[in-house]
C-alpha cells in the first residue's frame, strides 16, 4: 500500500503537468534552512472564460499536512487576487474551506480549483470596458505608440543598413588600399632586411594601517602636549571628510574628544595662484580661529595645508575638539519651544561666544540651530553649556565650492538662509548673500532665539520678526533684546546685548509660551506665512494695509550669485550663475538713483557692447531693476540713518544726519560732459578686485566710524546738492551689468610670478591689439593698468573693467598713493583711474576744452614698464614710477641696457604732450615692435605637420622618437606606481576565478594589448599612445573591448573563453598607466533564441559560484537583474538635456526617496515621469510585486516593459531548474557606464549591498560591439554574445581585509598560515656549515622528485644569530618546514636531518628513509587544516587533499636484531639503518632504470653457488668450481649463462636478476 508522502508526490506530479506554467513552487524560508518543509505549491486559478481570464485571477497557495489525504485536509490560502474585491475574496474562502470538509479523506486540490473556477463563473462578472473607457484609450495608445516607435525604428533601421552599406563600400575600398600599401610596405621592409642580411655590416639585435596625521607645531590641549594624532572612524561630511582622532604621545594611553576634518581640492583652479590665494585666505582664518578660546566655542586646535609636489590635489586639514552629539536642532525637534529662562541663558551663552569671534575680526558667516551643540557640564545637575562650531571657515569653503567646485562627487549644501522667507533675512542678505559682517551674525542670534521660544518652524508660523516677538510673551527686557538683534542688527553689538541680559531682573513668573491673547492680530493659521513682497511701513496697523506684489526681479529669479569679486562706492561686482544656460558670468551691480538721463546711460551701455574682441572681455547684457523701497523692509527704516556702515558689505561713506535723504550711490551723468564730446566711456562702473590676505574684509567696512581713514570727509561735499530733495520722490534702481567671466588671474598677479622678456612683448602686442580695436569703435577705457587686464586659462589678454572711477577711491590701490601729493576734492572729483596710471591731461587744473584721446596711451606704458622691471617693494615702485612720470621721464639706473626697444616705446609712451604720442594703431605699426608669428600661420603648420601624407609628417614623428632620453624622467616614469596591498593575493584569486572559468568549459584566449583609438573624445578615459608611424593606439580600460575585437577578427560563431588581464587609466600627471585586475568571459552562440537566455542562467549560476568561492563576498555583495530595454525605455521618458543630472539624483546612495522627488521636480521633469522613475528606482525580489505597484502608477509603461520581464523571468527560471537557489533582485533602472555595451538583452550586476554603485561585477549581451568592430562588406548569420566582467581587484581587496582577521589568531594558535595566504614552498633548505651546498641540493632534488615544493638556501653557511631570522623569514613567506641536513661524517650518532616546524616551532629528528614520506603526511595534514579556515561556502574537489595513510614511494626499512632493539646503542641502529636505505635506494634506482634478468635451467647446487658472489663472471679459478657440478654435456650451455651475465657487467648495470626455471626461484646478483 503507498504511504501518504507518495500520494501527494503522485498528486503534485499530475499537477504540474496539468497546470504547467501556472504551477509556482514558493521560495524557501530565509529562517530555518535546516528544518523538514511540507510540501507546498502555488497554482494561479484564472476565470473558465477566457476573456476574462487575464483579468480574474487569483494565486491558491496550497500546504498539504502529513497525514494528507487519508485524514487531514489541506491548507488552502488565496493569495494576490485580481479583479476580486474583497467580499468575494472572503466569500470565496469559505467556499473553498466547505468543499474542502466535504471532500476530506481524498485528493482534492484539483476538484478544489474546479469548483473554485465555477464559483468565479457564477459570483464574479467583470465590467466589459466600453471602447471608450480610460485604461482602454490608454492600452491603445501605448500599443500603437509602441507599433509606431517600431515603425520609426524599422525605418530608421533600413535608412542605417543603406547608409551602413554605402560605408561598407567606402571602408571596404579603404581597407583594401591600406592593406595593399601595408604589404607593399612590408615587401620593401623584407627588401631592406635581406640586402641587411647579405651585407658585411647586419647586427644581430639583442633581446592597511592606521591613519595618522602630523602638524608643523606643537599642541597643547587638556593638559596633553602632542604634534601628531592617529586617525579612525571616517565619515563624509560637508566638503570633506571627518575623522575621530587620538593624540600620539608619550602616554600610549591618552585619549582626547578630538576630530580631523580634511578637504581635497580635486580641481586644477586650486593650484592655480588665484586658487592658492582663497585657500591660503582660509588657512589665515582658521590660525586666528587657533588663538580664541572661550569655555562656550569649540576650539581649533590645529590647521595644515599642503600642496604636494607628485601632482597630488592640495589639501587642508584642521584638528578640532571633538563636537558634541547633541545639537540645539536636535532639542528643537524633540520639544516645541524653551522656557524663557532656559533660552535666556543659552542666549547669554550664544552671544558671550560671538563676541569672542568677533573681537578676533572673524565672522561667523554660517550661525543657525545646527551649529549649536549642547555639552553636559561636569556638575551634571546644572543645565547643558552651549558649545559654537562651524565657524568662520565653513561657510568660507562652502562659497569656495559653490564658485569653484572642489572636484567630483560633492554636492553644493543650500544654506538655510537662502530659503528663509524675505522678513526673516538680514539685511545685507538683501543685498547679497554672499555679504558677510557682523550685524548679520547678530541677526542670526536673534533668529535661533526666537526658534528656541517659539518652536524650528517660527519663520512658517510667523510672517515677520516683530510678530514673532509679540506672540513669544517675553519679558520687556528679551522683548528689546530680541528686536535689536532682529530689526537693528547693525546697531548693536553682543557686548551691549550682554550688557541689557545682564540688567534685566530675575523672572518672577514666567509667563507661558505662546499664549493667544498675546497675539490678537493674527490670523487663524499661525503657520500660513505672509506673502513676500512690499509690507510697508511697520506700524501698529500693518498688517491690515492691503499688501502690494511687488515685480518679479530678474536677478534673483535668474541669476545664483557664487563669489564677491570686488566692491566699490557705487556697487559690487559678483561672479554669478546664469540658471537660463548654466554659465558663469561677472555681473556688475551699480546702485543708481536718479531718474533722468536715461538716453545718455544707455548711448554708454550701447558703445560698451559694440566692442567685440578675442582680447577684450565681452559685454552680454545689461537691465535696470527698481528695488524695494526702504519701507518695503519691516526693518530698514530703523537701519539707516546715524548707521556709517556699509551696505551688503560696500565701501562706507561718512554720513551727516541730512544724508538719509541722499543716496550714496547716485551717478551724475553731468559730470563727465567735459571728458571729450568726440569720445564716449562707460560711466562710473569700476570696481576694484578683492584681494584675499586675511579673510576679513567683510567687517572691516562696517563696524568703524570712519571706515576710509584719512580720506572719510573727501566725499562730504559730492553729496549736498540733494539734501532738500524729498525722499520719497525718488525710488533707488539697480542697474546689472552681465559680462565675461575670466577665470583664471590678473596682469598684476602674473607679473608678480615673473614675465619673461618674449611672454611681455606677446602680452603688449595682445593688448595694443584691443586699444586698436576700442580706437577704431571711439571707445576709450580710461582706466588701463595691471589689475584690470586678466590673463585667461589659454594664457592670453583680455582687457576689462571699462568705466570710470570718479568719486570714489574704490579704483586707487592703496600702494599707488604718494605720501608727497595732497589732494583737494576737486581733484578727486574729476580723478579718472589709479593715480600713477593717470595721463597727466587729465589730472592738469587747466580750464578750458582737454583732448583724452590718448590717455589710454599713457597708461599703457606705464603698464609695459612695469612688465620689464621688477620691482622689490611698494616704496620703490611708487618712487621709480613718480620719476617715469615726471616730463624728462627718467628711467632707474638699473634698467636692462638691452631691452632698447622698449625703453623707447616706453618713452613715447609717457610724453605729456598728447601730440607726440602715438596712437594704438601708429604703434601697432611701430619698427620697435620685434616680428611675430601670426597664430594663423603656427596653425596652418601644425594641420600640415599632422596630415598623414604630409611629408613634414614622418619628420615631425622622426624628431619626437629621436630625442635624447631624459635620464631623470626614465627613473621618475614609474616612481608612483605602487603595489596594492593586496596585490600578493592575486594570483590567488586569478587562479580561482579561472578554475570557476574552467569548470564551465571555458578555454583561455588572448586578445592583442593594444587597440586603435578610434574616437578621440573618448581617447580621455584611454591611456592613448602615438607609435613610430603615426598610428595612435591606446591601452583597454575595460577588458571586453578586445575580446569584441577579437571575435570579430576571427569571425567567431560558437565559443565560450575567458582571460585575466590588466586594464589601463590614463595618469593624471605624466606616468605610467595605472593597471587593475579584471577578468572576462563570454558565450558567443549562433542561437540567438534561446542562447540569449541559457548564457544569462548560466553567468547568474558563475557569479553566485564566484561570491560562494571567496570569504565574506557573498555577504557583501548581491545578484541584481534587469534588461536593457527597460533602463531605454525609462531613458526615452527623460528629455536628453536632463539625462545625466536625473541619473546622478537618481543614483545619490544618502538622499532618501522623497528627497530624491524633490531634486527631480526641481529639474522640471514631468510629475508622471518623476512617478514612473520612483517606481522604477526601487529594488525588490518579488518581481510581480514591484511590477504591480508600478501597474497603479503607469499601466502602460508595465504593458510595454512585459516581454522584456518574460525574459527575465525565464532566464531566472532556467537558472532555478540547473540548482541555482541564491537570491536575485530585480533592479529596473540598471544604467551606468559599465551598461554602456550591454544592449538588446538581459543585464546582471554584482552591487555592494550598502552601496549600489560599488559594482563588482557586470554581464549582458554585447554582439552589437563585435559587429562594429567586424568587416562591414560580408554579412554573416546573426549570433548571440553574452559576457561578464568582473573586477578581481575588489575580491582582493575583501580577501585581504578577511586574512588580516583571520591569519594572526590562526598563527597564534599555531594552527595554519591562512588558506588563502600565498606561498613561496613548503620546504627551506638550509644549514649551519661551510661548504656544504652540495648536500642542500641533493635533499633539494630528493624532494622535487616526489613533488615536494623546496628551496634551498645560497649562502656559505648560516651563523647562529641569523637562525632566528631566518625562521621569520620562513614564516612571512608561508613556508612550513625548514631542514637542516647534517654532515654526513656526524650521521652515525644523530639522524640524518634535523626539521623544524615553522608555525608550531617543534623540532623533529627524521632519518633519510622517513624523510620523505614524513614530509608528504605532515603538509597534507597541514592542507586539510589549512582548508578549512577558507571561509568560503563552496570550493571545487579538486583544490582538497587527501591525506595519505603511507607513502606508497617510500622505503620502509625494518631493524631486527638477534639482542633487544631496545638495548642496542642508538648509534649503531642508525648506522644500521642507513647503510640498509642506502642499499635500497640503490636497488630502487636500479630497477626503475630497468634490471636485466637472466633464466637458467640449472642444478640447485649450481644455481646456489651462482647467487653467493659474482666473482665467477671474472674469476677462472670460481669459475672452475661451479663447472663441476655441471653435466659434460652442459659445460657450452655453462659457458653461455657467463657471458651473459659478463655482458650486463660490462654495460654497467649494478644488479642481476637470477631465475631458476625448474624451481622457480628468484635471486639478485650484485654485479659492482
Amino acid at each position: 500500500m503507498e504511504t501518504t508522502e507518495e500520494l501527494q508526490q503522485l498528486e503534485i506530479t499530475a499537477l504540474k503537468s496539468i497546470y504547467d506554467t501556472d504551477f509556482f513552487e514558493p521560495p524557501p524560508p530565509k529562517a530555518w534552512k535546516g528544518a523538514t518543509r511540507l510540501p507546498e505549491f502555488i497554482i494561479k486559478v484564472t476565470h473558465p472564460d477566457p476573456i476574462h481570464a487575464s483579468k480574474v485571477y487569483f494565486h491558491l497557495h496550497t500546504k498539504l499536512p502529513k497525514t494528507y489525504p487519508t485524514l487531514a485536509t489541506p491548507a488552502f490560502t488565496i493569495q494576490k487576487p485580481r479583479g476580486i474585491n474583497h467580499d468575494h475574496e472572503i466569500a470565496l474562502q469559505k467556499a473553498i474551506h466547505s468543499e474542502a470538509q466535504m471532500l476530506r479523506g481524498s485528493e482534492m486540490v484539483f476538484q478544489i480549483i474546479t469548483s473554485a473556477q465555477e464559483w468565479l463563473a457564477d459570483h464574479v462578472h467583470p465590467a466589459i470596458e466600453s471602447s471608450g473607457s480610460l485604461a482602454t484609450e490608454m492600452t491603445k495608445r501605448a500599443l500603437e505608440e509602441e507599433r509606431e516607435r517600431k515603425q520609426r525604428e524599422e525605418k530608421e533601421a533600413e535608412r542605417e543598413f543603406e547608409l551602413a552599406a554605402q560605408r561598407a563600400e567606402e571602408l571596404q575600398e579603404q581597407i583594401q588600399a591600406d592593406a595593399q600599401r601595408h604589404m607593399l610596405a612590408k615587401e620593401m621592409q623584407y627588401k631592406a632586411a635581406r640586402r641587411r642580411a647579405q651585407s658585411d655590416a647586419t647586427e644581430v639585435p639583442s633581446s592597511g594601517d592606521t591613519l595618522t596625521e602630523s602638524f608643523p607645531d606643537e599642541i597643547e590641549f587638556r593638559g596633553v602636549r602632542f604634534n601628531a594624532v592617529k586617525m579612525f572612524h571616517p565619515r563624509k561630511e560637508c566638503l570633506g571628510i571627518t575623522y575621530l582622532a587620538d593624540p600620539l604621545c608619550d602616554d600610549v594611553n591618552a585619549t582626547l574628544p578630538l576630530e580631523v576634518h580634511t578637504i581635497n581640492f580635486n580641481s586644477d583652479y586650486y593650484t592655480s595662484t588665484q586658487g592658492k590665494k582663497k585657500l591660503h585666505a582660509a588657512e589665515a582664518e582658521i590660525q586666528k580661529l587657533i588663538n580664541i578660546h572661550h569655555p562656550n566655542l569649540l576650539s581649533t586646535l590645529a590647521v595644515k595645508l599642503n600642496f604636494p609636489y607628485s601632482g597630488a590635489p592640495p589639501r587642508l586639514t584642521i584638528l578640532s575638539e571633538q563636537r558634541p552629539a547633541l545639537t540645539l536642532q536636535d532639542v528643537l525637534e524633540d520639544c516645541e519651544r524653551l522656557r524663557e529662562d532656559r533660552a535666556s541663558e543659552y542666549l547669554g551663552q550664544i552671544l558671550s561666544a560671538l563676541n569672542a569671534v568677533h573681537s578676533a575680526d572673524i565672522i561667523h558667516r554660517g550661525l543657525d540651530i545646527s551649529c549649536i551643540y549642547l555639552a553636559t557640564r561636569e556638575n551634571r545637575t546644572h543645565s547643558k553649556m552651549v558649545r559654537i562650531g562651524k565657524v568662520g571657515y565653513h561657510a568660507r569653503l562652502k562659497d569656495y565650492h559653490k564658485s569653484n567646485p572642489f572636484g567630483n562627487g560633492i554636492s553644493n549644501v543650500n544654506e538655510e538662509e537662502y530659503i528663509r522667507p524675505t522678513p526673516w533675512l538680514s539685511k545685507d542678505v538683501l543685498e547679497s548673500i554672499l555679504s558677510y559682517t557682523r550685524g548679520r551674525d547678530i541677526h542670526s542670534v536673534g533668529v535661533i532665539f526666537m526658534q528656541m521660544v517659539n518652536g524650528r518652524d517660527v519663520m512658517r508660523q510667523f510672517s515677520d520678526p516683530k510678530e514673532a516677538v509679540q506672540a513669544a510673551a517675553l519679558s520687556p527686557t528679551l522683548q528689546t533684546c530680541a528686536l535689536n538683534m532682529l530689526v537693528h542688527a547693525k546697531k548693536v553689538s553682543c557686548l551691549s546685548l550682554l550688557a541689557e541680559l545682564a540688567s534685566a531682573a530675575p523672572l518672577q513668573s514666567p509667563r507661558r509660551i505662546g499664549s493667544p491673547t498675546a497675539i490678537p492680530f493674527l490670523s487663524t493659521d499661525l503657520r500660513t506665512p505672509k506673502p513676500n513682497g512690499d509690507f510697508g511701513s511697520p506700524e501698529k496697523d500693518y498688517f491690515r494695509v492691503p499688501q502690494r506684489t511687488a515685480p518679479a526681479s530678474r536677478w534673483k529669479e535668474d541669476w545664483e550669485e557664487l563669489e564677491l569679486l570686488g566692491r566699490g562706492a557705487f556697487g559690487s561686482v559678483v561672479k554669478a550663475r546664469n540658471k537660463i544656460d548654466n554659465r558663469i558670468y561677472a555681473v556688475k551691480k551699480i546702485r543708481l538713483r536718479s531718474d533722468k538721463d536715461d538716453n545718455k546711460l544707455f548711448r554708454e551701455v550701447n558703445a560698451l557692447s559694440r566692442l567685440s574682441h578675442r582680447f577684450i572681455v565681452r559685454y552680454y547684457t545689461t537691465w535696470v531693476e527698481f528695488n524695494e523701497s526702504n519701507s518695503s523692509i519691516l526693518y530698514s527704516n530703523s537701519d539707516t540713518g546715524s548707521d556709517t556702515g556699509t551696505e551688503g558689505g560696500m565701501t562706507s561713506v561718512p554720513q551727516s544726519h541730512e544724508r538719509e535723504k541722499s543716496d550714496p550711490f547716485m551717478v551724475k551723468m553731468e559730470d563727465l560732459d567735459d571728458y571729450g564730446s568726440n569720445k564716449t566711456s562707460f560711466p562710473s562702473i569700476h570696481f576694484t578686485r578683492s584681494e584675499i590676505k586675511n579673510g576679513n574684509h567683510e567687517e572691516d567696512e562696517e563696524e568703524d566710524d570712519d571706515s576710509d581713514g584719512e580720506f572719510g570727509n573727501l566725499f562730504s561735499s559730492e553729496y549736498t546738492a540733494d539734501e532738500d530733495t524729498p525722499k520719497d520722490t525718488i525710488q533707488p534702481r539697480t542697474l546689472y551689468i552681465q559680462m565675461e567671466f575670466v577665470e583664471r588671474q590678473t596682469l598684476k598677479e602674473r607679473v608678480a610670478e615673473g614675465v619673461t622678456e618674449e611672454e611681455a612683448w606677446r602680452l603688449f602686442y595682445q593688448i595694443l591689439d584691443a586699444l586698436v580695436h576700442m580706437g577704431s569703435m571711439g571707445i576709450l577705457h580710461r582706466d588701463i593698468k595691471l589689475t584690470n587686464i586678466f590673463i585667461d586659462g589659454k594664457g592670453d589678454c583680455k582687457v576689462g573693467d571699462f568705466g570710470l572711477a570718479t568719486s570714489s577711491l574704490a579704483a586707487v590701490d592703496p600702494s599707488d598713493l604718494s605720501p608727497s601729493v595732497v589732494h583737494s576734492d576737486s581733484e578727486l572729483t574729476l580723478e579718472v583711474g589709479t593715480k600713477l596710471y593717470i595721463a597727466p591731461e587729465v589730472q592738469s587744473r587747466k580750464r578750458g576744452p582737454r583732448n583724452h584721446n590718448k590717455a589710454d596711451m599713457y597708461s599703457l606704458g606705464i603698464v609695459f614698464f612695469e612688465m620689464n622691471y621688477s620691482f622689490s617693494t611698494g616704496s620703490e615702485r611708487i618712487a621709480v614710477l613718480e620719476d617715469l612720470r615726471k616730463p624728462e621721464v627718467y628711467f632707474p639706473r638699473d634698467w636692462d641696457l638691452h631691452r632698447s626697444s622698449q625703453k623707447q616705446i616706453i618713452a613715447a609712451l609717457l610724453r605729456h604732450d598728447p601730440a607726440e604720442r602715438p596712437n594704438a594703431l601708429e604703434l601697432s605699426q611701430s619698427p620697435l615692435l620685434p616680428p611675430r608669428v601670426e597664430d594663423e600661420y603656427f596653425k596652418g603648420a601644425l594641420r600640415m605637420m599632422t596630415k598623414p601624407d604630409s611629408p613634414y609628417h614622418q619628420g615631425v614623428l622622426s624628431a619626437l622618437f629621436n630625442q635624447p632620453v631624459n635620464q631623470s624622467r626614465s627613473y621618475l616614469y614609474d616612481i608612483e606606481t605602487e603595489i596594492p596591498e593586496h596585490a600578493y593575493l592575486n594570483d590567488i584569486v586569478e587562479d580561482r576565478i579561472a578554475a570557476i572559468f574552467r569548470l564551465h568549459g571555458a578555454v583561455d584566449m588572448e586578445p592583442p594589448l593594444l587597440l586603435p583609438s578610434s574616437n578621440p573624445e573618448g581617447s580621455q578615459t584611454h591611456a592613448t599612445f602615438i607609435d613610430r608611424h603615426g598610428e595612435m593606439v591606446c591601452l583597454p580600460n575595460n577588458a571586453l573591448v578586445p575580446f569584441a575585437r577579437l571575435a570579430a577578427r576571427g569571425r567567431l560563431r560558437r565559443i565560450k573563453r575567458f582571460h585575466i588581464s590588466n586594464i589601463y587609466r590614463p595618469n593624471s600627471a605624466p606616468g605610467h598607466p595605472k593597471a587593475t585586475k579584471a577578468a572576462v568571459l563570454d558565450v558567443i552562440t549562433p542561437d540567438t533564441k534561446h542562447g540569449l537566455m541559457a548564457a544569462g542562467a548560466e553567468f547568474l549560476i558563475l557569479l553566485s559560484n564566484c561570491l560562494n568561492s571567496f570569504p565574506n563576498l557573498a555577504q557583501n555583495y548581491e545578484l541584481h537583474i534587469s534588461h536593457s530595454k527597460i533602463a531605454d525605455l525609462a531613458l526615452n521618458r527623460i528629455p536628453e538635456e536632463l539625462r545625466s543630472s536625473v541619473i546622478d539624483i537618481i543614483n545619490q546612495s544618502k538622499s532618501t526617496a522623497p528627497q530624491k522627488r524633490v531634486s527631480l521636480l526641481k529639474k522640471g521633469l514631468l510629475r508622471s515621469t518623476t512617478d514612473e522613475l520612483e517606481a522604477l528606482a526601487e529594488i525588490d525580489e518579488d518581481i510581480d510585486a514591484l511590477l504591480s505597484k508600478l501597474e497603479k502608477v503607469s499601466p502602460t509603461l508595465v504593458t510595454v516593459m512585459k516581454p522584456a520581464v518574460e525574459e527575465i523571468k525565464q532566464t531566472i527560471q532556467f537558472a532555478t531548474s540547473a540548482g541555482f537557489s541564491a537570491p536575485v533582485f530585480f533592479h529596473p533602472l540598471m544604467w551606468g557606464a559599465h551598461h554602456i555595451h550591454f544592449k538588446e538583452g538581459v543585464r546582471i550586476e554584482v552591487v555592494r549591498r550598502t552601496r549600489r554603485l560599488d559594482v563588482l561585477a557586470a554581464a549582458g549581451r554585447y554582439d552589437n560591439l563585435i559587429a562594429q568592430y567586424s568587416n562591414p562588406k560580408p554579412r554573416l548569420d546573426p549570433i548571440c554574445a553574452f559576457a561578464v566582467q568582473i573586477a578581481l581587484e575588489k575580491i582582493a581587496v575583501v580577501l585581504a581585509a578577511f586574512q588580516s582577521t583571520s591569519v594572526k589568531a590562526l598563527v597564534k594558535e599555531q594552527r595554519s598560515f591562512g588558506f588563502w595566504s600565498p606561498r613561496r614552498c613548503d620546504v627551506y633548505v638550509l644549514s649551519y656549515q661551510t661548504g656544504y651546498l652540495q648536500d642542500r641540493l641533493e635533499v633539494a632534488s630528493l624532494l622535487w622528485q616526489n613533488n615536494i615544493s623546496a628551496d634551498i638556501m645560497y649562502d656559505a653557511n648560516l651563523l647562529e644569530s641569523e637562525h632566528e631570522g631566518h625562521v621569520d623569514l620562513c614564516a612571512r613567506e608561508g613556508i612550513l618546514f625548514a631542514i637542516y641536513p647534517r654532515p654526513r661524517t656526524v650521521r652515525r650518532e644523530q639522524a640524518a636531518f634535523k626539521v623544524k616546524s615553522i608555525l608550531k616551532g617543534t623540532v623533529y629528528e627524521v632519518s633519510r628513509q622517513d624523510l620523505v614520506g614524513w614530509l608528504q603526511h605532515q603538509i597534507a595534514e597541514q592542507k586539510r587544516v589549512d582548508l578549512a579556515t577558507s571561509g568560503s561556502s563552496a570550493y571545487p574537489d579538486a583544490l582538497t587533499v587527501p591525506v595519505p595513510s603511507k607513502d606508497a614511494s617510500a622505503l620502509e626499512v625494518q631493524l631486527i636484531l638477534p639482542v633487544d632493539t631496545k638495548k642496542q646503542k642508538k648509534s649503531v641502529k642508525q648506522m644500521l639503518l642507513d647503510r640498509a636505505y642506502e642499499r635500497a635506494e640503490h636497488l630502487k634506482t636500479a630497477t626503475q632504470n630497468g634490471l636485466p634478468m637472466l633464466a637458467v635451467d640449472v642444478p640447485n647446487a649450481v644455481f646456489d653457488t651462482l647467487i653467493k658472489n659474482a666473482s665467477w663472471i671474472t674469476d677462472e679459478e670460481a669459475w672452475k668450481g661451479i663447472t663441476t657440478f655441471m653435466p659434460t654435456i652442459h659445460m657450452a650451455y655453462a659457458q653461455q649463462i657467463r657471458e651473459a651475465a659478463a655482458k650486463r657487467k660490462a654495460e654497467g648495470f649494478p644488479y642481476l636478476l637470477l631465475y631458476a626455471t625448474r624451481e622457480e626461484r628468484m635471486q639478485i646478483l650484485t654485479l659492482n
